[in-house]
C-alpha cells in the first residue's frame, strides 16, 4: 500500500544559472537543466579514489528509498563532515576541492551520499529528490546508465501524478518502467552529471539492473563521451559494455 503523507514538505525553488557550463548542456538532446562533464576528475586518480571508496564502512541496513531489495549500500556525509579533516575521507576532500575549483555547484552542498553498487543486479528505484533543485552525480568504478522520465510537477500538484511521497523532504517514488520516452545518460567513471531546474524538478530518474550497458537511440550524451570510454568514435546503437562494481557520489544543495 502507498504510504500516506499528511503534510509533505515543500520549498520555493529558485532557478539556478550555470552559463559557464553551457558547452556541457544536454538541453538540445532533450533533457533541459542537465550538464554532462565526461572527465570531471583526473584520470590518473580514478583508481585510487575508487579503491579508497570501496574501503569505507558501509552500513548493513539502509534507510529511505535505498532500503528496498537490490538497492546499493549508502553512507551520508553532512556539510559539517565535508569540512572536517577527520570525518571526511581524503578522496572525498579531493573531489570537493575539484568541484569547488570548477564552480560546478551554485552553492556549498548540504549533504553528500556515497552509494556502493556491488554488482550489476543492484539498482536505484525511480524517484525524484525532494529538497533543493540541484544535484551533482559523480561516478567511480564501472560505467552505468541513469535513466530519466518526464514526470511534471504540475501533474502532481493537480493530483494526477504517478508518484507518491515517501518522506517529509518531498522525495517521491514511482513505478519502475522503461519505454520509448525514457532518456538515458551514460555515466563514465570520473564523470559528473549536474541536474538543475527542470532536470531536477520535472524528471524522475533511476538506475535499472542490467548486466551490460547498451548504447541505444535513447542515449542522449553520446557526443560528450570521452575518448577513453571507447564509444565516442563508434556511436553505433547496440554497443555494449559490461557493468560491475560502481561508486556513485551525489552532492545536493538546498536552493
Amino acid at each position: 500500500p502507498k504510504p500516506k503523507m499528511t503534510q509533505p514538505h515543500t520549498t520555493h525553488k529558485e532557478r539556478i544559472t550555470v552559463d559557464h557550463l553551457e558547452q556541457f548542456s544536454l538541453q538540445k538532446n532533450g533533457l533541459p537543466g542537465a550538464y554532462y562533464l565526461s572527465q570531471l576528475l583526473p584520470s590518473q586518480q580514478l583508481d585510487s579514489m575508487f579503491q579508497e571508496a570501496l574501503k569505507l564502512r558501509y552500513p548493513t541496513i539502509n534507510h529511505g528509498i535505498t532500503k528496498g531489495e537490490g538497492a546499493p549500500k549508502v553512507i551520508f556525509f553532512s556539510s559539517k563532515a565535508l569540512k572536517s579533516s577527520v570525518m571526511c575521507p581524503p578522496f572525498l576532500s579531493t573531489i570537493v576541492n575539484i568541484m569547488n575549483e570548477k564552480k560546478i555547484l551554485s552553492r556549498p552542498p548540504v549533504q553528500v551520499s556515497i552509494n556502493y553498487y556491488e554488482n550489476e543486479n543492484q539498482k536505484m528505484i525511480k524517484h525524484k529528490d525532494g529538497q533543493g533543485n540541484e544535484a551533482l552525480i559523480i561516478s567511480l568504478g564501472s560505467h552505468s546508465i541513469l535513466s530519466f522520465y518526464y514526470e511534471p510537477t504540475s501533474a502532481e500538484t493537480e493530483g494526477k501524478g504517478k508518484g507518491y511521497p515517501v518522506n517529509l523532504s518531498g522525495t517521491r517514488i514511482y513505478e519502475e518502467e522503461e519505454d520509448n520516452q525514457t532518456l538515458d545518460v551514460w555515466l563514465e567513471p570520473g564523470s559528473g552529471l549536474l541536474t538543475v531546474n527542470e532536470a531536477f524538478t520535472e524528471y524522475a530518474h533511476a538506475i535499472l539492473p542490467k548486466e551490460v550497458n547498451i548504447l541505444t537511440e535513447r542515449t542522449i550524451n553520446k557526443e560528450f563521451l570521452s575518448e577513453e570510454c571507447g564509444l565516442k568514435n563508434a556511436l553505433i546503437n547496440g554497443n555494449t559494455m559490461p557493468r560491475g562494481k560502481r561508486i556513485s557520489i551525489v552532492f545536493w544543495t538546498n536552493a
